[in-house]
């Protein structure tokens, strides 16, 4: 094998510049600067008028809305305990599902003053109301 380069450009490429400027480029050169220059404060000074330019903020403003919708209210509503309310459940729907509609102040009253065939001390009456009635049902009696 040559030791000699076998591609030698150096030989073959033309001596001449090849970057010209084209003849009377200069000539007027400074007036097209000037009317690009111009064209271009023309185009800055015009108000462009975009739809999504004037919905912007308002954009904006819905779209953190959402984005603290979901990060609250979802979290909220997935960890918390199911109520009655979740369960669309009315309180008098549950007073007839339990049977106490038919419970109120006077039927209380009047069972404590009838004489009762066997006679029951306070203490025991007491003890039987408070095991059949919660303290929710004690609350909605006077619904």
């Amino acid at each position: 094998m040559s030791k000699k380069n076998k591609y030698n450009f150096s030989k073959k490429a033309d001596k001449s510049n090849p970057f010209v400027v084209p003849e009377g480029y200069f000539d007027n050169f400074s007036e097209r600067l000037m009317g690009r220059i111009e064209l271009e404060v023309q185009e800055k000074k015009r108000p462009t008028f975009k739809i999504i330019n004037l919905l912007r903020p308002a954009l904006l403003i819905a779209a953190s809305f959402a984005i603290l919708f979901v990060m609250i209210y979802l979290p909220v509503k997935t960890f918390r305990p199911k109520t009655t309310a979740d369960n669309n459940v009315n309180s008098s729907e549950l007073f007839d599902f339990l049977g106490l509609y038919h419970i109120n102040d006077l039927a209380i009253i009047e069972a404590f003053e009838e004489p009762a065939e066997e006679q029951y001390d306070q203490q025991f009456l007491e003890n039987i109301l408070m095991a059949s009635i919660t303290e929710y049902d004690l609350l909605h009696l006077n619904e």
